[in-house]
């Protein structure tokens, strides 16, 4: 069974991949090498529409959604989560 070639765009596609993967490798490394351990985090800052507005970050464009609100991660209130402080 022969497959089929890929298409030069998949091809395109797939070697900003790799390339992609090399630099977080390489930052990987770096981070490393300073005595950390490297890995990928996140931090819910997520808050609801009903959300006190002392505790959403200020609108800026792009990020003025009234539905999608983003927590201030200055305010200690936003950084417990399941009574735990972040």
């Amino acid at each position: 069974m022969k497959l089929p070639l890929q298409s030069p765009r998949r091809r395109q596609q797939g070697s900003a991949l790799m390339l992609v993967f090399a630099l977080i490798y390489g930052l990987a490394a770096n981070i490393k090498k300073a005595g950390m351990r490297p890995g990928l985090w996140t931090r819910p800052l997520c808050g609801v529409h009903d959300d006190a507005k002392n505790l959403i970050l200020p609108s800026i464009p792009g990020r003025d959604d009234a539905k999608k609100p983003v927590l201030d991660p200055t305010i200690e209130e936003n950084n417990v989560c399941f009574g735990y402080l972040l």
